[in-house]
């Protein structure tokens, strides 16, 4: 009986988990499987808009009028996914905000939703730290910016061939004149054959 019951769960192992072969690709490598909006896109509209927004005026003209403090800080706000497809636009935003803090032009403070954590820290520690410790209220730094944007994509079909073009517009918000410091925008194109 025991056997036959070892044999039985071995059958079923092997039939439920002989379909699939998996393949594990390095983090640069290119796996496009549908057209549709993948890790890949991400990455090339992150490392386009890191470089317009790093190469904009603003960063020069925030430094000359901030002598004091010559890195802008920016807070990361909505990015909206306007196109028909589940899209994480946070990997995006990830990934700028990786990029653009470890080039030391500019610095992101905690959006709204870490703040809120980072805030409840301190009153923990005003009642269970050591004073020594304790981190005091009122020294947040504020934001300058905020980073807003929308993801859009539009899609033709023709003969059973389709075009997808998925676009990507950010815009850095200056928090005390709501003056569009800088705007920068991404297209990507893909034909999809049957």
């Amino acid at each position: 009986m025991r056997r036959a019951w070892a044999l039985g769960l071995l059958l079923l192992l092997v039939a439920c988990g002989g379909g699939s072969r998996v393949t594990r690709l390095d983090d640069g490598s290119e796996a496009d499987l549908s057209g549709r909006w993948n890790d890949t896109d991400a990455r090339l509209v992150a490392r386009a808009m890191i470089a317009q927004m790093l190469e904009g005026a603003w960063l020069a003209e925030f430094a000359r009028t901030h002598p004091a403090r010559p890195r802008p800080a920016i807070v990361g706000g909505t990015v909206s996914n306007r196109t028909l497809e589940y899209i994480d636009v946070g990997t995006l935003l990830a990934g700028i905000e990786q990029a653009v803090t470890a080039s030391r032009q500019a610095t992101f403070v905690a959006g709204r939703r870490e703040r809120g954590e980072v805030r409840e820290e301190r009153r923990e520690q005003a009642v269970f730290a050591s004073v020594e410790t304790q981190k005091i209220e009122g020294r947040e730094t504020g934001a300058d910016f905020l980073l807003k944007g929308e993801l859009r994509s539009t899609e033709e079909t023709v003969g059973g061939m389709t075009v997808i073009t998925y676009q990507v517009t950010l815009a850095l918000i200056n928090v005390e004149s709501n003056e569009k410091t800088w705007i920068g925008n991404h297209k990507i194109r893909k034909l999809l054959r049957p």
